[in-house]
């Protein structure tokens, strides 16, 4: 990782935001590079960056609650936006059907807000690599989540999963790098994105994470198959 991560940060608490801007520009490689008050807020200013032909925000860090427009809305905007941004959403909720929830909407990982410095950090490089981050809460409520979920998922017979699409799958849950596949199945990194391409549009998942949240659903694979940090 040679360039510094960019991120973009919307939390209505002065102090803590100025306190987890700090933090993060105190991290190796990672810059904070706009910061807001609420979701709308941080959505006018990548409207006026890209208006100035300027590079958005690799990362993107929103509170969950937040005035005008709070952190499920502002990640439904952002994946439909700008869909190659991460997001990370900060909560002192640990509700397990609200940390789904946010998996579902696109979100990439999910941090209480009174997670440990080192793992806000390593969040933030995981979601860029892996494009998912779950740590023991997320785990748990996806967990209960796959529990609850006692019928398979049935896709129409046009797009049911081939067995190539199938083993992609399988190693994206692992948390097995596009490289790392590629070399795995015999084909070319190119051909790995273009199964994972077929898997979102397949099961009309938004990102990565919505994936794994369906194969779990589906049984596909089971919870203690994930890529999970223990923190």
């Amino acid at each position: 990782m040679n360039k510094s991560i960019r991120v973009g940060i919307a939390e209505d608490q002065a102090l803590f935001r100025k306190g987890i801007v700090s933090l993060m520009n105190s991290f190796e490689k990672i810059t904070v590079v706009e910061e807001a008050e609420n979701g709308q807020e941080l959505l006018d200013i990548y409207e006026d960056i890209l208006e100035c032909n300027e590079m958005l925000p690799d990362i993107t860090i929103l509170d969950l609650n937040m005035p005008v427009l709070d952190g499920i809305r502002t990640t439904e905007i952002l994946k439909r936006l700008y869909p190659e941004i991460k997001i990370i959403i900060i909560s002192s909720f640990d509700d397990a059907d609200i940390i789904v929830h946010l998996y579902e909407k696109g979100a990439n990982a999910y941090l209480d807000k009174s997670s440990d410095p080192k793992e806000v950090e390593q969040a933030i490089k995981a979601v860029l690599v892996d494009d998912f981050y779950f740590n023991k809460a997320a785990k748990d409520a996806l967990e209960d989540a796959s529990v609850d979920s006692t019928d398979q998922i049935i896709l129409s017979a046009e797009n049911t999963l081939s067995e190539r699409e199938l083993e992609v799958l399988k190693h994206i849950c692992y948390g097995i790098t596009t490289e790392e596949i590629a070399k795995m199945m015999n084909v070319s990194s190119r051909a790995v994105d273009g199964h994972r391409l077929k898997l979102l549009q397949k099961t009309k998942c938004r990102n990565t994470t919505c994936l794994v949240l369906f194969a779990l659903k589906s049984k596909l694979v089971n919870i203690s198959e994930l890529k999970v940090n223990l923190f």
